[in-house]
């Protein structure tokens, strides 16, 4: 009887010599071909950290590298991009339109080819139409707006844009409710620039190429 005990002792202390080897027991990984067993205890688990969005694109804002953003290179395809305030905050249209053009859309820094830095939405009166018959006066409003396009790793601002939305004309006659005319400008209209950029380049000789400061809406 007890040279089977023996045996079947020498038979567990082999097996779990064996799971150890193969790594079957705790979290350590198997020894490749080739590899010591030293080396393999004394590599270290890579640990990946996610930059924080949008803090780490700010200094794109002022005309600095980001070094973990992606690399840009002009091409007609669709090139990661946010939409960022000149304060370095998430602008709304960054996640109010997210799904317009998800192929465009970023919530990673290390994606982020380009950054729309998109300034605050002005509106001014051009213009109160009255009417004889009574009918409350419309005011015409013209809005305006300015936008950069900067390439997020190496913080070059590519171009600059003011926007400007003109209201229409009044006509004769207008419901009577309809006391204002006129829009801001849209996401579609600031998208569709900064995207023409992306694909074709910007302008070989830009005249003025700041970036936006303006804030306030």
């Amino acid at each position: 009887m007890k040279p089977y005990v023996i045996c079947a002792v020498f038979c567990t202390i082999g097996f779990f010599a064996m799971g150890m080897q193969l790594g079957l027991f705790g979290n350590q990984r198997p020894v490749e071909e080739g590899e010591t067993e030293q080396a393999a205890a004394e590599e270290e688990p890579i640990l990946l950290t996610r930059a924080k969005f949008p803090d780490e694109l700010a200094p794109a804002l002022k005309g600095e590298p980001v070094a973990i953003a992606a690399a840009f290179e002009a091409g007609n395809r669709p090139h990661k991009m946010a939409f960022l305030t000149p304060k370095g905050e998430t602008h709304r249209w960054h996640q109010d339109h997210a799904g317009y053009h998800e192929e465009w859309h970023t919530d990673r820094v290390e994606e982020a080819e380009l950054v729309v830095v998109v300034g605050g939405s002005r509106k001014y009166a051009v213009q109160v139409v009255g009417y004889a018959n009574g009918a409350p006066p419309i005011t015409r409003y013209k809005y305006e707006l300015e936008a950069s396009l900067v390439e997020a790793k190496t913080g070059t601002v590519l171009a600059y844009r003011p926007f400007h939305n003109l209201p229409r004309q009044v006509r004769p006659r207008e419901a009577w409710e309809l006391t204002a005319i006129g829009a801001p400008v849209s996401y579609h209209t600031v998208f569709r620039w900064a995207a023409d950029i992306a694909k074709h380049g910007p302008p070989a000789t830009p005249i003025n190429t700041p970036i936006v400061t303006v804030v306030k809406d």
